[in-house]
């Protein structure tokens, strides 16, 4: 029987049974809620020659033997047979398997390819309702489902299920599926569910999923990714677009495919869809292998429409690919999201009540020193408000003082934000310095989701007081005391 590598379906299909019978006697294995109509072929790998009490003495299949001692590592003095000591040895191969299911799933794929042009000992369909029986002697089994074409068939995917009861039920077990992911990349290069970023920063995003483990049984396979980004990230004119679109890099396994693709971005600056094409990935990248990981890279900007703290500015990623010649599955990642902060600081005089007439300026701390994020003039206000801010150092200047009051400290703090999954779960204000020993942690107020678009994330009461700062004894007052002193003769 002729064996093609053709995806018909995508479902349950490797099955290694272990049926615990007397001898002689048969083990009922249904499977269930498989496919409708599906064909399984069973391979007896080993027969049971005794029991004893719980203990079933196992001896290889002479059809198999070779196939299987081979893949134990396992050599036959006798090709076909093996003797006492080489079917102890493959036993004990066999049983260490239950250390790792990956091992167990390898050596199962590995046993199929190896024998499935001996014959099987055994063929049964399910109903339409993916019900299947099959009435097995006692032993070791290999089921597989198939497609059947003709004199061909094809194996349908890989997975592993272990029984140890005398009738067996199975649940057939879905074959992994690509699961889209989306990240975006931190300041420190790694990639995350959720971050914070200053509006104008650019954002480095990753779509990604995993190629599934029937993937070299399929003749084409098709992947459509559509990203939507919300829209304080997507981009806001002709030319970021282009920006964006030269950014994308593709690869397969870590690797870069320069062509294949295809990218449509019709839609991208009216509701921030980006849809990148793979008509064939075995066309575009031949060496895929299942477990690679396909990744689609690309950069875009935390704009001036971004939504401060409250939710976050999401981005979603959905993934379509081929399930079967006739149609695709669908899978939909978890969103990503950026937060961004603002700051407000409300100048008061000793009694609390509003002050105008200060300038402060911002500034936040880089690897070269401290950039100003601008001076806001509060002549007529008492507010001053920094939006799109991110984590980090940053230094708080009061660069002019209401008329008759003094000018305060400069004031250093940290903002530190705390996520889970995607969600913000924390923010704080720390490392607060300032030569007015009031200013500290506590000065400062946060709100993780503010209930209006003007509501600050961070805020801080800025206290002026009134009065000349006159010399201090030992400054030059005393000097001037003095020297009157010395004038008069005293």
């Amino acid at each position: 029987m002729k064996y093609t590598k053709k995806l018909l379906s995508l479902v349950l299909v490797l099955v290694l049974a272990l049926a615990l019978a007397v001898p002689g006697m048969a083990a009922t294995i249904t499977i269930t809620k498989g496919n409708g109509n599906a064909v399984y072929y069973a391979y007896k790998l080993m027969e049971v020659k005794s029991v004893s009490g719980d203990n079933y003495a196992y001896e290889v299949n002479d059809k198999y033997v070779d196939e299987i001692a081979d893949e134990a590592g396992v050599a036959l003095a006798v090709a076909g047979k093996h003797t006492y000591s080489e079917n102890q040895a493959i036993l004990d191969y066999v049983r260490g398997l239950n250390d790792s299911a990956e091992a167990t799933q390898e050596f199962a794929a590995n046993i199929f390819d190896a024998i499935n042009g001996l014959g099987h000992d055994g063929r049964f369909v399910a109903n339409e309702e993916g019900t299947a029986t099959f009435d097995a002697d006692a032993g070791y089994w290999l089921i597989v489902e198939v497609k059947e074409d003709g004199d061909s068939f094809t194996k349908v995917a890989d997975t592993l299920v272990m029984m140890d009861t005398t009738d067996i039920s199975i649940i057939a077990k879905t074959n992994t599926v690509p699961t889209p992911g989306k990240t975006v990349e931190d300041a420190n290069g790694a990639y995350q569910a959720a971050i914070d970023a200053a509006v104008g920063t650019e954002l480095n995003y990753k779509l990604s999923f995993k190629l599934p483990n029937s993937y070299t049984a399929y003749d084409e396979y098709k992947v459509v990714l559509t990203d939507t980004m919300s829209e304080g990230i997507r981009p806001q004119n002709g030319e970021e677009l282009a920006a964006l679109l030269a950014s994308i890099e593709v690869k397969v396994g870590g690797n870069k495919i320069e062509s294949g693709y295809t990218v449509n971005s019709a839609t991208t600056l009216e509701n921030g869809k980006l849809v990148i094409t793979i008509e064939d990935l075995k066309t575009v990248y031949a060496a895929a292998k299942p477990g690679d990981e396909v990744t689609a890279t690309y950069a875009t900007k935390l704009n001036s429409e971004a939504v401060i703290a409250r939710g976050g500015n999401s981005n979603d990623f959905d993934l379509d690919y081929t399930n079967s010649p006739d149609g695709t599955g669908h899978g939909d990642s978890t969103p990503v999201k950026v937060y961004t902060f603002d700051f407000n600081v409300n100048k008061v005089d000793a009694e609390g009540e509003a002050l105008n007439g200060a300038k402060f300026e911002l500034y936040k701390k880089t690897t070269s020193g401290y950039d100003s994020l601008g001076e806001i003039d509060g002549t007529d206000a008492s507010s001053f408000r920094w939006s799109g801010l991110s984590q980090g150092e940053y230094k708080l200047v009061e660069t002019k003082a209401p008329e008759g009051y003094n000018i305060i400290d400069d004031i250093y703090f940290e903002i530190e934000a705390t996520y889970s999954g995607n969600e913000l779960t924390n923010l704080d204000v720390t490392n607060v310095k300032c030569g007015n020993d009031t200013i500290t942690n506590d000065s400062f107020a946060t709100t993780i989701n503010p209930t209006g678009e003007s509501d600050a994330s961070i805020s801080i009461d800025v206290e002026n007081l009134t009065g000349l700062e006159l010399p201090s004894t030992g400054g030059m007052g005393t000097t001037i005391v003095a020297a009157l002193v010395d004038e008069h003769g005293a």
